[in-house]
């Protein structure tokens, strides 16, 4: 499993990252915390030799869009992200991304649990990955499709005020 982080960035900042590797030392080895990877084919190898990809995010305010979970998933990779909005565009829960509740009180415990759900059903989890990358091959177009509805409207709204 493979948890990209850059520091001082997201979630609840140091302290939440504490409490996340408490939380996967019990996974030894089999949980990596990795910093940026800003070489493209390093990133994509490790994207691909992954289980999961973490994107553990509580940023409610901040947290646009969610790009390194859709990268992720682009390589094949499951993706595990808290259930903020910036996310709904491009993921169903337990379809096409193992979700958990990032407005919990405690929201390391429902991450911890998402883990465990998602580690102890392996045909599950490869499901969930085929699914999101399957999923993203059409999202170019839904984007697409939003702008142009999005654009429509300013163009009527706009006529309809000028008259």
């Amino acid at each position: 499993m493979l948890v990209r982080r850059i520091p001082g960035r997201g979630g609840e900042g140091e302290a939440y990252l504490r409490q996340l590797r408490r939380s996967a030392a019990l996974a030894r080895d089999r949980v990596v915390f990795r910093g940026p990877i800003f070489e493209t084919a390093v990133l994509e190898g490790e994207l691909r030799a992954a289980r999961i990809f973490a994107y553990p995010s509580l940023a409610t305010r901040g947290e646009t869009f969610g790009l390194a979970p859709l990268e992720a998933m682009t390589h094949g990779c499951a993706v595990l992200v808290s259930d903020l909005g910036c996310f709904r565009d491009f993921i169903s829960p337990n379809e096409t991304a193992v979700v958990f509740e990032g407005g919990a009180p405690h929201s390391a415990n429902s991450l911890v649990v998402a883990f465990r759900d998602a580690l102890s059903d392996p045909v599950r989890l490869e499901r969930i990955a085929r699914a999101g990358q399957l999923n993203l091959r059409n999202f170019p177009a839904r984007v697409a499709d939003k702008f142009l509805i999005d654009f429509e409207k300013l163009i009527s709204d706009a006529e309809r005020t000028s008259r």
